[in-house]
This record gives structure tokens, sequence and C-alpha cells, in this order.
């Protein structure tokens, strides 16, 4: 039976979905399996507590999981939010898996059969959602970043790496004889040591990073180059935290970290051999891109100045769906 889990998160209309009538659960309900029947890799077992029911889609084999139900209103959650509210509905308990991993795999690899699952009305909620959110202003912008980054260092460090770097690591492919050796704090190094590569950074060189996250590329930059880094910052904690890490390296004098907005760089007439943005560009949203790249171009030099950038990005068939609408980053992480 699921169990529910302690939350403190304020989830959209609780009462609503707890309160709908069985008619339109078993609705929602008889429209998901529906849509469950058109899975053709990996299997996926539902048992129902309410209806006492297990059900079986797909076929047998080594993808398989098993999804628990203990509420009908997980039904209507899923029809009107998507998995945002899939998300929410095993957050209160109201549905559980035994791999959630493996069960996710298999709605990825399905994800063209199972299209319809999202209803008008999840689009709807996701798009009205999405517009609120769509202001990036300076002011918002520092909201959203101390939501996130300023909960608790100790909170992120217990995930991350020993050198705190917050974003996606490179790892060794399968074939390479080193990869079964492989580990986070090696892939991320790795990252790093690549970025640095692609920038062509050197001693002489100044260079701007937008987004200091807990400092871990000013540090490698620094360790690895003897160059000097100005660090952008809107996160009290992570300067924080940041600076104890430079002064700990021995490299206060190569590094600086600012609390500052990049537009708040613009019309000063500075100038940088390289700029450095490492998964900073998911926050600056699709309207403001033009104003940060033509920033980006200013504070670079024009002589011999590189710009690297990492960033999550996605298939063009999803970005514009994407770019109104709310999923589970957006509403529990980015804030």
């Amino acid at each position: 039976m699921a169990t529910k889990r302690p939350n403190t998160l304020s989830l959209m209309s609780d009462n609503v979905y707890i309160a709908t009538s069985d008619f339109i659960s078993n609705w929602a309900r008889g429209f998901i399996l529906a849509a469950l029947q058109r899975i053709g890799l990996g299997e996926i077992i539902i048992e129902d507590i309410v209806t006492n029911d297990t059900l079986r889609f797909g076929q047998p084999g080594k993808l398989s999981a098993t999804i628990v139900v203990s509420s009908n209103a997980m039904w209507w959650r899923v029809l009107s939010r998507g998995s945002l509210g899939f998300s929410e509905a095993y957050m209160l308990g109201e549905v559980d898996c035994n791999d959630m991993t493996t069960f996710l795999e298999i709605m990825i690899y399905n994800r063209n059969n199972t299209a319809d699952m999202k209803s008008p009305l999840s689009s709807l909620t996701s798009a009205m959602v999405g517009w609120a959110r769509s202001s990036n202003k300076p002011l918002k912008s520092l909201a959203n970043v101390q939501a996130h980054y300023d909960l608790s260092n100790d909170i992120f460090a217990a995930f991350l790496s020993p050198d705190m770097t917050y974003s996606c690591p490179k790892w060794l492919p399968v074939g390479d004889p080193e990869s079964k050796t492989d580990n986070l704090s090696k892939a991320q190094t790795r990252k790093l040591q690549e970025i640095i590569q692609q920038a062509r950074i050197k001693k002489t060189d100044h260079v701007l990073e937008i987004g200091t996250g807990w400092g871990s590329f000013a540090i490698e930059a620094v360790q690895s180059t003897g160059c000097r880094v100005t660090s952008l910052t809107l996160s009290i904690e992570q300067k924080r935290e940041a600076e104890a890490r430079i002064a700990a390296a021995g490299f206060e004098l190569n590094i600086s970290v600012l609390l500052k907005d990049y537009r708040e760089l613009s019309g000063q007439g500075l100038q940088f051999d390289k700029v450095v943005s490492i998964e900073m560009l998911e926050h600056v949203g699709k309207a403001h891109l033009p104003q940060y790249f033509g920033i980006v171009n200013e504070m670079l030099k024009k002589d011999g100045g590189i710009a690297v950038f990492q960033s999550s990005t996605m298939p063009e068939t999803r970005y514009e769906s994407y770019g109104i609408g709310n999923d589970f980053i957006r509403q529990y992480v980015s804030a």
C-alpha cells in the first residue's frame, strides 16, 4: 500500500482532487488505462487497491514496474495535470511504485504511443501556470534564485559531488575500460576540465563566470591555469560557501564572487577574455535570450574572446509547448 509521505508543499487544489466524484475519477481512470493499452516496450502492472484490480500493460521482460494506486483522486490529478499531477500524487501517497526509475524509462520509451494521456485540460492548466511564471525581471530572478539555492548548503552537499558541482557531469562511455571505476567526482571534474579546454583559458586571462554555483568551476580554472575569475551569483548562501571554499584553496586573490545579476554589468565598459556559463541559460527565459547573449557579446574582448555555455536542451518538437507549460522542476525546484 502506498504510504503517505511527509509533505510541507502546497499542492495545487488538493481538496478539489480529493472531493472529485466517483464518476469523474472513473472517467479519468478509463481515459488513462485506454492510453496505457498502447504500451509496446516494457510492462507496467497497476495494482488498484480501491477497486482490488491488478492490470497489466505492455510486454513482460527486463523492463517491468508495478504501480500501486491507493486513492481515486490520483486518476483525475494525472489527467488534469499530466506528469506534474503524477508527481504530486506520489508525494501525497496516492500512488506508489516498486521501481520508479524503470517506470519512467518505460514511459519515455513509449511516449509517442501514450501521448494522448496528456489531456487538453492538463495542457491548459500547464500553460496558465507557465504564463504566470514567464517574467524574468532582475528582482524576480533574485527571488527565484534565493528561494531555491538559499535553503541550506547542507541539503545540496548531501547529494552533490565533494566539490558541489550542481550541473550535469560527463561520464565515460560504457565501452571505456575505465568506466567501471568512474564516479560522480571524476565525472564532474572531467566536465569542468573540458570547459576549461574549450574556452582555451590561460594564465593571463580574466574570466567572467555567469552563475557561480558553489565555486567549483572558478577553483578548478584557477588551479589548472592560474587565471583570474570574476563570478556572478544571486544566492547569498552560494556566495558564502563559494568564498569559504575559495579561501580554503588559497585563491582569494584570483577569484572574486559578486552578488550581482549579469544585467547589472551592462554599460560599465567591462571586458573579459573569456565568458563561461554552466547551466544558467535554463533560468534566463526565452524572451530574455537575445539580451543575455547581447550582454555576453558586450563583455567579451573583440580580439580572441571566447564564450562557452553548458545548458540542458530538448528536441525542437517539444520546445514550444514546454516554453508555455509547467512541470515538476518549475513548480517545486526552480520556484
